[in-house]
């Protein structure tokens, strides 16, 4: 079993902070609905996952991202893609899910 699954529904900078407070080691950030929005600007949680020493993973919904046209940004920031399918993965495999809207 892994970690915690912190799904971030929105890109409200009040959310992104308090997730980033509870993100530990060997966690899983999944940009959903809005949340994905994160991409295509400077925040927090990209500077998060950027540090050296990045203490956890960050994901996002590929029909999410395609929806907004945020695939280029996605690549570029080298964040994973998962579908329907693998979402439903992490959240079996996560000790607990967390959503931050």
């Amino acid at each position: 079993m892994s970690g915690l699954l912190h799904q971030l529904l929105c890109a409200d900078p009040r959310a992104v902070e308090d997730c980033i407070a509870f993100v530990s080691e060997g966690d899983v950030v999944l940009l959903v609905d809005s949340g994905v929005h994160l991409l295509g600007s400077r925040n927090s949680i990209l500077a998060a996952h950027a540090r050296d020493g990045c203490k956890f993973r960050l994901f996002a919904l590929a029909s999410d991202v395609i929806a907004r046209g945020l695939q280029c940004q996605a690549e570029q920031l080298s964040v994973t893609l998962v579908d329907d399918g693998q979402w439903l993965d992490h959240v079996c495999a996560s000790q607990q899910v967390l959503s931050w809207k």
